[in-house]
């Protein structure tokens, strides 16, 4: 954390610095601050898909699922390739019960990047409560 905020007192505008520390926020449960500075890395550097896809899995751990997938659609749109925004973005639509929404992400996820095991374990994950979700609504 102080390596960041030396680098942001040096030069305040480095998107980069501000997206590191929104991700080390992250990582200890202060979404809040990762969300602000997730924020702060996209108004210095609007073309930051990591900064669209941590500020999208912040908001995912605080419930706020539309903004999570939208966040993760736009860091998607910048670069194709994020396994992870795919992954953040499943887990989202899971939470909305979007469950074919999600799978294809799973796979697109699997597709890019064969060996991130996140994308596997948030295909069963999904898979799993679709039909969970299906015996629950059968007669």
């Amino acid at each position: 954390m102080s390596d960041c905020n030396r680098a942001i007192t040096i030069e305040p505008t480095l998107s980069a610095a501000y997206t590191t520390r929104g991700a080390i926020y992250y990582d200890t449960g202060i979404y809040d601050h990762a969300i602000s500075n997730a924020t702060k890395a996209i108004e210095l550097g609007p073309k930051n898909a990591v900064a669209y896809a941590s500020r999208g899995g912040a908001y995912l751990r605080k419930g706020l699922t539309r903004q999570a997938i939208s966040d993760c659609a736009t860091a998607i749109k910048l670069n194709p390739n994020f396994a992870g925004a795919y992954i953040n973005r499943a887990t989202a639509y899971m939470g909305e019960r979007r469950y074919d929404e999600a799978i294809t992400d799973c796979r697109t996820a699997i597709r890019i990047n064969p060996n991130y095991t996140p994308a596997y374990a948030t295909l069963k994950e999904v898979v799993a409560k679709k039909r969970s979700f299906a015996i629950k609504k059968s007669p």
